[in-house]
């Protein structure tokens, strides 16, 4: 049986929807920034990888590749990765 903490945490993983989407042109330095900018405001956040982006290529290790890119250039960390979604966790900076 689930506690009620990753039930919580489930629950709230489970409503976010995807704020940025990797396409054909992979991850640029527009969807690092978009990506940045957006964990800034919301601490968590879903990426979802469209095919595209994946081509004829293994899926699973370009899931990964791509997510690791990602974790490097915005130094997040990763929480999960569902399917073509990357879920990423970056706590904010204290000012």
């Amino acid at each position: 049986m689930r506690s009620r903490r990753n039930h919580k945490k489930g629950n709230i993983l489970n409503s976010l929807k995807p704020l940025v989407r990797i396409g054909k042109q992979g991850v640029t330095q527009g969807i690092i920034e978009e990506i940045d900018s957006q964990l800034e405001r919301t601490e968590i956040m879903k990426v979802r990888i469209l095919r595209a982006a994946l081509g004829d290529r293994n899926m699973k290790e370009m899931r990964t590749k791509i997510s690791q890119e990602i974790m490097e250039k915005t130094k997040s960390d990763l929480v999960e990765i569902r399917g073509h979604t990357i879920i990423l966790h970056r706590k904010k900076k204290k000012t």
